[in-house]
């Protein structure tokens, strides 16, 4: 099992070595996933705090060269959240301390009008410690915390984000649009 980083990211890369398939890449990686969660690399003090500007944190712990296999730490502040999001990638999220409810979304639309998209909500779920959550590429998906606590979660990406070409959705103005909008992909 991955008890270090190292171990961690040595099961990424023998994983998708193995296979490109996105939902057998999580499915085999949640484990490892799940025990370097517990370890105390994700618990760092400085983990326990946000970008007040962008309302979360996000700390990097392994970007390959070529900007896969990401790992990170994120942080969401108690009423905090983030919006419907896909990741263009296989990912996967543990709960590390706190917990945070997960809203997935369906997209109604054939994506064919650029800047336009009809998502409805499918479904909720809160994650606190030790509880995983995987996604496929396309899988739509937004965070809230509605605690009184921060929460942190471990989240492993197959392609850093900054070079997915992800994209945020706003379900009421039915819009796509970049989810970093100067991201260097």
């Amino acid at each position: 099992m991955a008890e270090t980083l190292a171990d961690l990211v040595r099961t990424m890369r023998e994983v998708t070595a193995r296979t490109r398939d996105p939902r057998r890449i999580v499915e085999v990686l949640g484990e490892p996933a799940r025990c370097f969660a517990r370890s105390p690399v994700c618990r760092r003090p400085d983990f326990h705090t946000a970008d007040e500007a962008q309302g979360f944190g996000i700390f990097f712990l392994n970007e390959e060269p070529d900007h896969t296999l990401a790992v990170v730490v994120a942080s969401l502040p108690p009423g905090r959240s983030l919006p419907p999001h896909n990741h263009r990638t296989w990912a996967l999220a543990v709960g590390v301390e706190g917990s945070e409810t997960n809203i997935s979304w369906r997209r109604l639309d054939d994506g064919s009008r650029k800047g336009y998209a009809e998502i409805v909500e499918t479904g909720r779920s809160i994650a606190g410690p030790g509880d995983l959550l995987t996604f496929a590429p396309d899988d739509i998906h937004s965070v809230v915390n509605e605690t009184a606590t921060l929460s942190l979660s471990l989240n492993l990406y197959g392609l850093s984000f900054p070079y997915t070409h992800a994209s945020r959705f706003d379900p009421v103005a039915r819009t796509e649009a970049p989810l970093i909008p100067d991201s260097p992909a």
